[in-house]
């Protein structure tokens, strides 16, 4: 049986990034035991030259050096180089089965001097007695190629897909969470509103600067048991580089303004009305639209008009014309009826903005 996860939403648009920077830019590791025998593959996607070997620890004192890898060169500039290593466990045990690779993509913008860095992979397997029920599993595998953005009207989302085979997987629970990049230097990127993952699919609502990012999205695999316990079989971390480029960025996304962050001042107004916007330091701004005083209207003489009275205070028309950026002959159009007498009309404003 097979299972894939894959959560996207409100989706605009998909693009493959076409990968420039010199060194490491993923890896993950898959691991499958049985009989206390596990098989391992170690992926790396590399830009550059192939490596021909790696170290690889089995966390039971035993490291072996693994050559030469399976290699597919992939059309977006990247090699995927696969590292096949099998080892046999004398005793059951949890086991942190690790490596350590060199370097990363330059660049990076959340590791301080990226392209003098290594990472240190490290995934856990509980290897259960041969015996055991539980002896067979097959760890969450990572699939696709981690270099993809998905572009959402909420934030960036790019995703993370994960299968399963083997005989327990509707008894299964997967966790995930974003944890730390293993590699010296690192931090978690900047946002401006969150970072969030929710499953396998993670919500950056957004980037503040360009660049390249490191993330590490951290599942980890439990067994219920039947008798509501949960018994742990394994962790797996993918690590992943993510471009982000201007289109991006936060100033240049149209975000909604939820009513409650609008302030309109003095209501009724007179001659000035001002319109403010409490949000971050970024998007925060302030409209005022006055009256022309000098301005009559040969059918009749209006009163001192009391903006809003029929406009809801004006926000419920949008701020009238106004706002919307419909500027007729006279000026900026504002709302017919607003002094509350008929065909009354202030067909001349005066709009600036100011940060």
């Amino acid at each position: 049986m097979k299972l894939c996860t894959a959560l996207l939403s409100l989706i605009i648009c998909f693009q493959w990034t076409n990968i420039g920077a010199q060194g490491i830019w993923a890896a993950d590791m898959t691991k499958k035991v049985s009989n206390q025998t596990v098989t391992v593959n170690v992926r790396i996607f590399r830009k550059g030259d192939v490596k021909d070997s790696i170290m690889l620890d089995w966390g039971d004192g035993t490291t072996e050096v693994i050559s030469p890898p399976a290699v597919e060169f992939l059309s977006i500039g990247l090699n995927l180089e696969t590292y096949f290593g099998i080892h046999v466990y004398e005793e059951p045990g949890i086991y942190e089965i690790s490596f350590r690779d060199s370097f990363l993509v330059d660049g990076v913008v959340n590791i301080e001097d990226s392209g003098n860095k290594s990472i240190h992979l490290v995934d856990s397997l509980n290897v259960f007695h041969g015996d055991s029920l539980f002896d067979y599993n097959d760890a969450p595998e990572p699939l696709g190629i981690p270099a993809g953005i998905i572009q959402t009207e909420g934030g960036v989302v790019f995703f993370y897909n994960l299968h399963q085979t083997d005989i327990f997987i509707q008894r299964e629970k997967w966790l995930f969470e974003l944890a730390p990049f293993p590699s010296e230097d690192y931090s978690f990127p900047e946002y401006t509103d969150s970072l969030t993952n929710n499953g396998a699919t993670i919500f950056w609502d957004r980037p503040i600067t360009t660049g390249f990012y490191a993330f590490n999205l951290k599942v980890r695999e439990f067994l219920h048991d039947g008798m509501n316990d949960s018994i742990f079989l394994s962790t797996t971390n993918r690590l992943m580089m993510v471009e982000i480029d201007s289109s991006l960025l936060v100033n240049n996304i149209l975000q909604p303004i939820p009513i409650g962050q609008l302030t309109l001042f003095p209501n009724p107004a007179y001659s000035t009305l001002n319109i403010q916007l409490q949000q971050s330091h970024a998007t925060q701004g302030k409209l005022q639209i006055e009256k022309n005083p000098s301005y009559r209207n040969p059918k009749f003489e209006p009163s001192p008009p009391k903006l809003g009275s029929r406009c809801g205070g004006l926000a419920e028309r949008g701020v009238c014309g106004a706002l919307a950026g419909r500027v007729g002959a006279g000026g900026a159009e504002v709302c017919e009826g607003v002094t509350g007498k008929k065909d009354g009309k202030i067909s001349s404003m005066a709009v600036s903005k100011a940060r």
